[in-house]
This record gives C-alpha cells, sequence and structure tokens, in this order.
C-alpha cells in the first residue's frame, strides 16, 4: 500500500515559529535555544504522526507496519537533499542568533557546511527519538540533550572572539602590521573595542 507524501518542511517552519513567539527567546543562550527547538520539531514530528494515523484509519495492523512513520521519515525527510534537511539548514540560521554566539562566530557557524553538519546531526537525533521505545523517550532525550550541548558549545566557544581581540592588542601596540592591510584597518576599526566601557576607558584602569 502507498503513502502519501507527507509535508516534513512545515514541520520545521511551524516550529521555528513557535521558537520565535516564546517570550525571551531571543534572550536565551544558543544551547536553551537549539535544545528548545529540537523537541518543538520533534512535537511537530508527533503531530503529523498522528495526522498519518488518521489517515490510514481504514488500514490493518500489518500495513501499518511496513509503513511506520519513522521509516517514513528516514526514506522522505532525512535525506541530503531532501525538502526537510534543506530547511532544517536554513533555519539554523535563525536558531543559531544568540546573545552567547558571537558575530566572530557567525562568520563560522553561519556557513553553509556548518548548517549542512548541525542540521545532519538534529536529523539523526530526530530518527532517533521517533524509534525510541522507552517510557517517554528517555534515551534518545539524554542523547538529544548531551549531543546538542555540545554543539552549542562548538557555536559558543569564546576562543575566535579573544585570538580578534588578540590580533587587535597586538596591531595596536605595534607588534603587528596587520593594519598596513587596507581592509583589516577597516574591519577592526568597524569591530570596536569590547573591552572598553562606555567612557571609553579599559576594564580595570585607575
Amino acid at each position: 500500500m502507498g503513502t502519501n507524501l507527507i509535508d516534513f518542511p512545515k514541520s520545521v517552519s511551524d516550529a521555528l515559529d513557535q521558537l520565535n513567539q516564546v517570550p525571551d527567546a531571543a534572550s536565551w543562550p544558543v544551547s536553551e535555544r537549539m535544545t528548545a527547538y529540537f523537541f518543538m520539531l520533534l512535537d511537530e514530528l508527533d503531530e503529523l504522526n498522528r495526522s498519518q494515523n488518521a489517515s490510514m484509519s481504514g488500514t490493518t495492523e500489518s500495513e501499518k507496519d511496513v509503513v511506520d512513520f519513522a521509516t517514513i521519515f528516514k526514506v522522505e525527510a532525512s535525506g541530503f537533499n531532501s525538502a526537510f534537511h534543506i530547511a532544517l539548514r536554513n533555519s539554523l540560521t535563525s536558531v543559531a542568533r544568540a546573545p552567547d554566539v558571537s558575530s566572530i562566530n557567525r562568520l563560522f557557524t553561519d556557513t553553509t557546511p556548518a548548517r549542512f553538519v548541525a542540521a545532519e546531526v538534529l536529523i539523526q537525533l530526530l530518527l532517533a527519538s521517533l524509534q525510541d521505545a522507552s517510557e517517554d523517550r528517555q534515551r534518545s532525550a539524554a542523547l538529544a540533550d548531551k549531543t546538542l550541548a555540545y554543539i552549542a558549545s562548538i557555536w559558543a566557544t569564546p576562543v575566535p572572539q579573544k585570538a580578534v581581540d588578540l590580533a587587535r592588542y597586538s596591531v595596536e601596540a605595534g607588534y603587528l602590521h596587520l593594519d598596513r592591510i587596507p581592509f583589516i584597518a577597516d574591519w577592526f576599526k568597524q569591530s570596536g573595542h569590547p573591552e572598553e566601557d562606555d567612557d571609553g576607558k579599559e576594564d580595570g584602569g585607575l
């Protein structure tokens, strides 16, 4: 028995809308935004599953086993070129817009390869959750929490910003002469001095 194609990309847009409508979500660290988004996606997929089951009300149990929802998701949504994968990759630009992800980090996290990897991880976690028969999906939920926390720690790492601050100091102190390159000099001017307060004085100054 064939199945109707399921609108998996809609679950992405609906989950992203939910995230954006949560009060104060814009102020959450990226770990909380990513985790909330994942479970919103899972809820949306569960809703699609319920709709799929309702549409198959006349199907025998043996036929339902052949076309279980996790299998449909794997076939229709998990492929690199699937509409779901593409929509998920595109949505991560908004999800990663968190206060602890610096503009420097976004130069790396908001690239096609970075979003591709993150989307693939999310899809594998979603598939694991859909196949999880443990009570309240405790096993897959624990895996998702740990995995998403790891991704968030990479996205929010302070190392790139510290490297830029070190380079800026070295240029301003005359140890490096990168400011002789026009576009780098302009970039330093535009990026400002994060170590200064509103009065233009360095933190810790007398």
